[in-house]
This record gives structure tokens, sequence and C-alpha cells, in this order.
């Protein structure tokens, strides 16, 4: 299990390289006029770029290679010199090209071994369908129909890795049995050959090609599937977009602009997406990614009040509802009774902004003394509230409850509770 994986973090890593120094990869598929036929699949690496990388990771990398299956060829395309990893599997039914080519498994199991979860996580996917070279296939014996997967994303062109593309391709061959009669890829000289040279984009890319002269291609009356988000819903977090069809995505956009067939969307905003099929048909969703709070005026958290309060509220796509000790209210709504208060307000999203508040408009009650007394014996003062006393002083000095006083002089009581609220008393000692 070890080295199958290290086998295909090796394959991995090439991939990722592949990617961003300008090669390609290759399918070559032969077709046989009872159905069965070879499928070659080979990563093509700039033989300069390869010697960069050194001898003994070139080495080690070689011995995976040869150990999945893989076969070490040079060629020389367009006048540069490549360095070509391929393997070719055989198939004994169009059944079972369409599923290497559409399944993730059926191809892992097929060119890298049979991937299990763990394998999955390090090349960084979460599912096999994943590694799908084709979004669907629909082949005959006499015509092909394959479309492949878009790989491009927002984020490319917003961070500039879109460049990383530019010169990264798939090259996909077929040969038929028999002369192609008509094709959207490039024929050959044998007639019986068509090539396409894919270059990354957002959007699937359709292939079609068949050696009939009257050719049956699919009816798509179904519409694409936006996968991750519900039309019309609020999200209070990122959420992912997948894009699939049936055949295949032809053109996709959120707010006008082109996206890939898989996305991810973080920023708070209003989302419509666009998708059309290769056929026309077309379906539409608009989501919402709102993470923020509502907004709530009039009262604060854990405050005191001694008045009436006046409590408003509001949120950029709306309020969902406004709850007050468990009651519906609307903005603008005035509490005036003494009491504590559980504020809930929440957004269609599902944020929700709590304010716990007290209203309490009774004074403190002090005991012990007097206002306007006078007294020729020591007191003892002491004080308290039906909620809590947040300060007392005795001629400016902080006291505590059960302050005794003895000395002579005029002295100023003053208590204050947390909603502000004040007894003050003055009395003197002879």
């Amino acid at each position: 299990m070890r080295q199958k994986k290290k086998l295909v973090l090796l394959l991995a890593m090439t991939l990722i390289m592949v990617i961003l120094t300008g090669c390609m990869q290759n399918v070559g598929i032969q077709m046989n006029s009872d159905g069965s036929g070879t499928m070659t699949y080979s990563v093509m690496v700039e033989k300069a770029t390869y010697k960069y990388l050194g001898s003994e990771f070139c080495n080690e990398f070689e011995k995976s290679m040869k150990k999945m299956g893989y076969k070490k060829t040079e060629l020389l395309l367009d006048g540069e010199k490549y360095v070509d990893f391929g393997k070719t599997v055989q198939y004994s039914s169009l059944s079972e090209l369409k599923s290497i080519l559409t399944k993730g498994k059926t191809f892992g199991e097929k060119f890298t071994g049979d991937l299990d979860p763990d394998d999955l996580e390090d090349l960084g996917v979460d599912d096999a369908t994943d590694l799908r070279l084709m979004r669907s296939a629909h082949i005959t014996k006499d015509t092909f129909q394959g479309v492949h997967i878009g790989s491009l994303t927002r984020d490319a062109l917003d961070d500039g890795t879109a460049e990383l593309y530019e010169n990264f391709s798939t090259r996909i061959s077929i040969t038929f049995p028999n002369e192609v009669q008509s094709t959207n890829g490039e024929k050959g000289s044998d007639g019986k050959t068509v090539t396409w040279s894919i270059e990354e984009g957002f959007a699937d890319t359709m292939l079609q090609a068949t050696t009939s002269t009257k050719p049956v291609y699919p009816v798509d009356n179904k519409a694409p599937v936006i996968k991750g988000i519900k039309d019309g819903k609020y999200y209070d977090d990122w959420t992912s977009v997948e894009l699939d069809d049936n055949i295949g995505i032809k053109s996709a956009t959120v707010n006008g602009k082109k996206m890939g067939t898989n996305e991810m969307f973080f920023n708070d905003a209003k989302y419509n997406i666009t998708v059309k099929d290769f056929a026309g048909n077309t379906t539409k969703a608009t989501f919402f990614i709102d993470s923020t709070d509502p907004t709530v005026k009039g009262v604060k958290n854990n405050a005191y009040y001694n008045t009436s309060k006046k409590i408003t509220f509001s949120d950029k796509n709306g309020i969902k509802s406004a709850l007050l000790n468990g009651k519906s209210i609307k903005s603008g709504k005035v509490v005036s009774n003494p009491g504590s208060y559980k504020l809930s307000v929440t957004d269609p999203a599902g944020n929700d902004k709590e304010v716990k508040f007290i209203i309490d408009k009774k004074k403190p009650t002090v005991t012990g003394v007097t206002n306007g007394k006078t007294y020729t014996s020591s007191k003892t003062i002491k004080f308290s509230d039906n909620r809590k006393v947040k300060s007392a002083t005795l001629n400016g000095q902080k006291i505590k409850s059960g302050k005794k006083v003895t000395k002579k002089g005029s002295y100023s009581l003053i208590v204050t509770d947390y909603a502000g609220n004040k007894t003050t008393v003055k009395f003197s000692m002879k």
C-alpha cells in the first residue's frame, strides 16, 4: 500500500509539472470493427524541463511509472523534444471504452492502480469522479461523441494562474475501422484518424466524428444541473458550485462573467448563474452569500437602561424574523416596562444578532441613614438594588454595604445601579 501511494503521488507531481511547463496529456484510441480496441494514455514533458528536475528524481520517477505499466519514449513534436510516459490498455466492448473515459474510478484502476480514499486525499480530490477524462461519451460502431471537461476557474483569472494553462493542452486521437465522413476535429491523412487539440477553458469541449453518412447523435432534452446551491437561497458561509449535464456544458456565466464547471464562492454578494448545454437547454439560479449579522440600534448587548428604549434593526438582504423574549416584533418597537429582555434578529442567511438588555427604573435602596438627618451616634450604612449596585461613594470615596460611620461631619452618600439610577442621601454626624 505504501509503495502504491508513492506511485500515485509521483504521478500527481508529474501532472502538476505538466500544467506548469507547457506540456500535454495524450489520449489515443484504436477502435476495431467488433467493438474492441486499445486506449493509450500518456503524459508528455518537455525534455529540457525533465532534465532540469535532476537525475535522482527522474530515475525514481521512471521506476515508479514502470511499475504502473508506463513506458518511456522520446519523440519530436512541432520542433520540440519531449519525454513521453504512456500506458496502453485493452477494452473488449464500446461500453467498456465509455466507462474508461467517463468514470474516474475506472480510469484510476486502469492507469494508476485501484485508488483508495487515502490516495485520493493525497491527490487533493474528494471523489474518484474527479479523475474522469470526459463528462459524457456516446459511442457506436460508426459514431463517437465525447465531451472533454473544462478545468479553468474564476480564481485562475483573478490570481493570474490562467497563464499557466496557455501552453497546456489535451490531445485526443481516435482511429476508426472505416473512413471518417465528418468530424469537428482534424482528419488525418489515413482518412480514419481524427485528432482534437484541446486548450484548457472554462466550458466543456464537444468532440464529434462519424464514419456514417447519416450519423445519429443523442437528442438532449435535459437541462443542465447546478449542484451545491438552491435557487433563491441564502448562505452564511462560502459555498461550492458544480455544474453538470448529461451531455456537456457549452457555456456558464456568473453575474455575466465566465465561470468554470467547479467553482468556490467566498465573498458576500448576490450571484446569478446561467448555464447552457450544447443543445441550448438553459438553467438559471440565483443565490446569496451573506456572512454579516443584522444591525441592531437602540439597545446594546448586556446593557442596562432606566428609560424606555426604541429598538430598530435592518439587514442588507432583509429580516427573516425578530423576536423579543420569544415574541415577534417589528423594527421601531418601543420597550418601556422594566425587566430582562432577549432580542434575536435573524436574516434570510441564518445570521443571528442576539442582544440581551435590562430596563430598570427603580433606584437603589439605602438603610441606616436618611436624607437630611443629623445623628449623634455611629451609623451603619447598608444599600442594595433589585438588580445590581454598580458603585457607592461616601464623600467621593468608594464604600461597601455595611460601612460604619463614626466621625463627626457632613456626608453625601451616592449609590448608583447599572441602569444609572441613583439614590443620594445627605446626612451629618455630631
